[in-house]
C-alpha cells in the first residue's frame, strides 16, 4: 500500500475514532471529518467506465482508451488483477497482445515512476465489466506514434 493511501486511511480512521469517543461535541468533529474526506477525495478524478485495449506482459500493464492517443499505466488490486490475467492468459498465445476491456476505474493524480513514466497517467481498475479478444467497430484506436 502506498504511503498516500495509508495517510488517507489513517486520517479517516482517526476521524471515526474521535467521533466515537466524543459524544457531546460530535458535530464539530463530524464537520472536520467530512471536510477532510472531501479534500482527500479531491486528490483523484471521479471513477468512471473506461473502454479500450489492454496490453499485459513483462513489466507492461498498459491501457489505451477508444478514440484516444493517450496510454495509461494500469494499477489493480490482486482480486481484480487475477481474473483479468486469467482471461488474458487463456485467450492470448503470447505476452503483449491486445485485448478489449471495459472496466470501472479512476484516473489517479499521482507522480508516475518506473515504467509508468512513459505513459500519460495512471488508472486504478476497481471492477472489470467485460473483456474480449475482438475490439468493437465503435472503438477506434488512434496510433500514438509520431505525427
Amino acid at each position: 500500500m502506498r504511503d498516500r493511501d495509508r495517510n488517507k486511511e489513517s486520517a479517516s480512521a482517526g476521524c471515526l475514532a474521535r467521533m466515537a469517543r466524543s459524544r457531546g461535541s460530535s458535530g464539530a468533529i463530524a464537520a472536520s471529518c467530512l471536510l477532510a474526506a472531501a479534500l482527500l477525495a479531491g486528490c483523484s478524478k471521479a471513477e468512471q467506465v473506461h473502454r479500450g485495449v489492454y496490453v499485459w506482459g513483462h513489466e507492461v500493464r498498459v491501457f489505451q482508451p477508444c478514440d484516444s492517443k493517450k496510454s495509461f499505466w494500469i494499477s489493480t488490486s490482486e482480486w481484480v488483477q487475477e481474473p483479468l490475467l486469467d482471461y488474458y492468459r487463456a485467450h492470448t498465445s503470447q505476452p503483449y497482445q491486445m485485448i478489449y476491456i471495459e472496466f470501472r476505474g479512476m484516473e489517479l493524480d499521482e507522480p508516475l515512476d518506473g515504467f509508468a513514466r512513459d505513459h500519460d497517467g495512471l488508472i486504478r481498475i476497481s471492477e472489470v465489466l467485460g473483456q474480449s479478444m475482438t475490439v468493437p467497430e465503435e472503438c477506434v484506436l488512434i496510433d500514438s506514434g509520431p505525427d
